[in-house]
Parts: structure tokens; sequence; C-alpha cells
């Protein structure tokens, strides 16, 4: 078939279900994804062919699609920081607004040594593996969970050359917590949407992410015990960096300084506060 006239009556069909605009890069997607044909070859080439072997698995994709499946997991591909990371329905898609707390990460401490960082709650493993790549001198240590979260950050850190110090720790159980050591940076995307929420979220974040990395019956809870946790095991002028709820920041921020922390909300390139920076009082 003319890859052409496919792509045109492929994004048709995904438009039952998503944006015009966000149809086409989907297609887009899908459609490299399968076959290694890029818009920018139609454009070039009119009367290139599509070979028959893919138009299957471009068709079981769209009824995917049209199940609201995230088409990162359809191609189990998503991307952070410019660079690619198998995802899973195991661990959380990622987004461009944790981008901007490694931001944060990078700017503080880009010539600090030694510099030492946990990554609490890592899933795909997008954090402490960016984190690697732009501060090849720290050493990183990343924890979660979930064994099968845990199997794809390793991936991933194989992927992209990384060597990371994997952990299966319930973060949540302060005897689990004993296995750490102390560190100058702590960074985390805990669960930290109420249960409540699930009503009003995106069918497909809902039916395909994996709730333990998203909800929480107390959406306070991973905050606390990231307070606790740095009151022993943060380096003296450390820092602990954390995405937040918008609706929550007010409530997270007390959590910090009713430990003992100095703490300040920063707001995402959209203007939501959506993250927290916190550092013991007695740190300079």
């Amino acid at each position: 078939m003319n890859a052409r006239k496919f792509f045109r009556e492929y994004v048709l069909n995904i438009q039952q279900v998503m944006e015009p605009s966000a149809a086409v890069q989907v297609a887009e997607t899908l459609l490299e994804h399968y076959s290694g044909v890029t818009r920018r070859q139609m454009i070039l080439n009119p009367e290139l062919m599509l070979n028959p072997e893919t138009i299957q698995p471009l068709e079981a994709a769209l009824l995917r699609l049209r199940q609201r499946e995230p088409v990162q997991y359809i191609t189990e591909t998503g991307w952070f920081y410019d660079m690619p990371f198998k995802v899973s329905p195991a661990v959380l898609i990622p987004r461009p607004e944790t981008e901007e707390l490694v931001e944060k990460v990078i700017e503080r401490c880009r010539s600090w040594e030694p510099l030492h960082i946990l990554d609490v709650g890592t899933g795909s493993g997008c954090m402490a593996i960016t984190l690697k790549k732009q501060l090849p001198h720290a050493s990183v240590t990343a924890i979660d969970v979930s064994k099968a979260a845990l199997e794809i950050a390793q991936y991933n850190a194989g992927q992209h050359h990384t060597v990371i110090n994997f952990k299966e720790v319930d973060f949540l159980n302060a005897y689990a917590r004993l296995a750490l050591n102390s560190y100058s940076i702590i960074v985390s995307n805990p669960p930290y949407i109420p249960d409540e929420e699930k009503t009003i979220m995106d069918e497909n974040v809902v039916r395909y992410e994996p709730h333990l990395a998203l909800f929480a019956s107390d959406h306070l809870v991973f905050y606390k015990a990231l307070a606790v946790f740095g009151k022993t095991n943060l380096h003296p002028n450390g820092y602990i960096y954390c995405e937040i709820h918008q609706r929550y920041a007010e409530e997270v921020l007390k959590v910090f300084k009713t430990a003992g922390y100095r703490a300040v909300v920063h707001p995402d390139i959209s203007g939501n506060q959506r993250m927290v920076e916190a550092t013991l009082t007695h740190s300079r």
C-alpha cells in the first residue's frame, strides 16, 4: 500500500479517539515504529510503499488506541530529556514536568564533589539515569518497591551506559530505610494523588498506568517519610527535591517546615506549583 495514502487514512482513524493535532503525531510515531517510514520520507517520495507485513501491527496498535491505551505503552518507549526509555504498565510514562525537577537538581549541584544522589521511587529510572548522564561524577542510588519497575530501570540504565546502584526498598518502611546511606541530594516523584481523584482523571491514566506509583490513601505520606529520612540521612547543606500535586503545595511545605526544613515551592513552565525544594535549617 502507498505510505502516504495509508498515513492519511490512519490519521483519520486515530482522530476518532483524540484531537487532530495529537492524532498526526501519534500516527507518525506508530508508522515509524512499525515500518521505519518517517513523514519526511513520505514527503520526499510520494510513491513510497509500505511493507505489507507492517500493516497488521499498525492496525493492532489502532485497536489498542481505541481502548485508550497510551501510545508509549504500545511502542514501549517514552522520551525524557531527549532520550528514549523503555516503559511498560509497571512504570509511569515520563512527563515534561519531571524534566523540570531534574533541571533544578542539575543547577543546584553541578559543581558539587563528592556528590551522592538518591532517587526514591525510580520507576523507569529516567530521573536517576538522566542525573548520572548530566552529572557523571555523581554516585547515584535508585530505589523502588516494585521488582518489575526495577527490571525496567536496570534495562534502561544498560541502554544508556550508566552505572546506577538499584535497590528494592519499601521507603515507607522505616526499618527498610536502614539499608540506605546518606546523600547530598534526595529526589523523588512519589505517589501523591489522593484515591478519590481517580474518578476525575483521564481514563488512559487510571486504566493503564501503575496505581502504586500514582495514588496514595494519604497524599502526604511520602513527603512525611522523606522529611524524617532527611533528618538523619541528608548531608549537611544537602537538599530534597520532590514533585508535588499543585493543589497541595502548601500542605507539603508545612510537612517540611514542621520537620525543621527551609522549603520553597517552584512553579513549572505552565505556572503550576509542582516542585518543592527543602534543606535543613542548620544547613548553610
